[in-house]
């Protein structure tokens, strides 16, 4: 019985030391992106410790962007192409396979679907802080907040950090 639980804690020790060990990879090798949020709801914007963030491809209109996407299904796994373009990263093309010519690319999942306008979630809409210190970000609207994350080979995005009039956000 012993010998049981001892390797069932050890399963889980490996699990959760695998999951921090994954983000230090992307947070360490990952391309750095600056990517600006959009206003959100001030009743959802900071709930509690974490803040809820958006994005300009949050919201995706298939009818605009190239994409080979027939029918957008809620759940389905997509692939953003980013570029830059005065200052600002910006949606390319979308996919439904990792391309391999494009050199950044944001995995997402589809959340919800309507005819081609898309919701798309990347991973990276929270963003946990200290207990009372969320005041300026939730006062902070469009340009003024912007996230600093590291993007992995494989498209998954982690916040490094947030900028808040273009100085990096210290919580100490």
């Amino acid at each position: 019985m012993r010998t049981g639980v001892a390797l069932t804690g050890m399963l889980w020790l490996a699990l959760m030391g695998g999951i921090v060990a994954n983000h230090e990879v992307a947070l360490r090798t990952g391309q750095e992106l600056v990517l600006d949020t959009v206003p959100v709801d001030p009743r959802d914007l900071f709930r509690g410790d974490y803040v809820v963030l958006s994005y300009p491809m949050s919201t995706l209109d298939l009818s605009s962007v190239p994409n080979d996407l027939p029918v957008p299904q809620r759940g389905q796994l997509v692939y953003v192409e980013l570029v830059t373009e005065a200052g600002r990263t910006v949606p390319r093309r979308v996919y439904a396979r990792r391309p391999a010519s494009a050199s950044m690319v944001l995995r997402g999942r589809i959340r919800s679907a309507y005819t081609r306008q898309v919701q798309v979630e990347y991973g990276i809409e929270s963003f946990f802080v200290p207990e009372g210190r969320g005041r300026p970000l939730e006062t902070a609207r469009g340009g003024a907040l912007q996230v600093v994350a590291a993007v992995d080979r494989s498209g998954r995005a982690v916040i490094k950090s947030l900028r808040l009039n273009g100085k990096d956000v210290l919580f100490r």
